[in-house]
């Protein structure tokens, strides 16, 4: 096989920014790549062109050189002197940056980002001792956030295992829970978003307005703030949904989770479920949680995976006995504290 790879956009991930080698893509042997088109030692990779606008100015830390070229969709930036590497790579990672790139990178069918966009952004260039000691802090602090991460993904994995040894897979029903369609068990509805032409929908923030990004994707969510509000007329006229309510996103990432700490609406990505009397939310979040790919493969578009209301309305999950749901509920409420203390 050819040893001549090229590092593309899915390279890069988009939660942790680490380089993936997952899915390389290989260049003829014969191909000479010029070495500037060749990623280096103490630069950043990033992302400049991508059907998704999330992926739009990811970025990966190049800490040594490799001998791989980097795709037509993709960019390199080389630090200059003053500048140190992983300062810099920080800085591309800040919430600063991405409220930056939120309003730049429009495309038709493609999302791009321009050099000439990013020339326009201006971070503070302290001196070189200073970028190494705010190096070596936020180091530190990313490596106790990830020790953190580890902690909570054991946490969630021992969730899953408890449903597991309860309730069997959800997908092959190997113990033979009676089945019912989500309608069934509760009041799907399909979010949307109040007219934004109408000031006085948005005139106060009464009540969260519940978007996928406020939605974790490999855990389950409880949703108690959002980024976005609506006031209580736009409330009032939109899809009302209580405390309780399980969310599902519906387009694009099909399948996150989560589960209303209080009353809220949501837009039109996600599909809700307001559980009947005798189903626990939290039982149906984990069901809905780890048939996901269940959902995906029910999502039918060419470009865009999309799943509409009557679709994920005859999905049919396993239903056990309500006190069986409410005993495996009170077990995920104690994983949920220990959660809450790690975090």
């Amino acid at each position: 096989s050819s040893t001549n790879m090229v590092l593309r956009s899915n390279n890069v991930d988009l939660e942790t920014n680490a380089l993936v080698y997952d899915d390389m893509k290989c260049l003829s042997e014969d191909l000479l790549v010029d070495e500037d088109k060749k990623v280096k030692a103490n630069s950043i990779l990033i992302c400049m062109s991508n059907g998704s606008k999330q992926h739009i100015g990811k970025v990966a830390y190049i800490q040594d050189d490799i001998d791989y070229a980097f795709g037509g969709f993709m960019g390199l930036i080389l630090p200059t002197k003053d500048i140190e590497g992983k300062y810099l790579y920080y800085s591309c990672v800040s919430h600063h940056f991405k409220h930056f790139l939120a309003g730049i990178g429009n495309g038709i069918g493609i999302t791009n980002l321009r050099f000439s966009d990013l020339s326009s952004y201006c971070f503070p260039v302290p001196p070189i001792a200073e970028q190494e000691k705010i190096v070596a802090e936020l180091d530190c602090l990313s490596g106790i956030i990830e020790k953190k991460k580890q902690q909570l993904k054991e946490l969630d994995n021992l969730a899953q295992s408890i449903f597991y040894e309860m309730f069997g897979d959800p997908v092959e029903n190997d113990k033979g829970w009676e089945k019912k369609r989500l309608d069934e068990i509760g009041k799907v509805i399909t979010g949307n978003t109040p007219s934004t032409k109408d000031e006085s929908n948005y005139s106060s923030a009464d009540y969260c307005f519940v978007k996928p990004s406020d939605i974790a994707k490999d855990s389950i969510s409880y949703i108690s703030n959002t980024e976005f509000y609506v006031s209580e007329k736009a409330y009032i006229n939109s899809r009302q949904l209580p405390k309780g309510s399980v969310l599902t996103t519906c387009i694009g990432i099909i399948g996150k989770v989560g589960i209303l700490q209080k009353d809220a609406t949501c837009n039109q990505q996600i599909n809700a479920i307001i559980p009947n009397k005798d189903i626990d939310a939290k039982f149906l979040a984990h069901v809905l949680f780890m048939i996901r790919d269940v959902l995906t493969d029910v999502a039918n578009a060419p470009i865009v995976p999309i799943i509409n209301k009557k679709e994920f309305s005859s999905v049919s999950i396993p239903v056990p006995l309500f006190s069986l749901q409410q005993d495996f509920a009170s077990k995920i409420e104690s994983i949920e504290k220990q959660k809450e203390l790690i975090a």
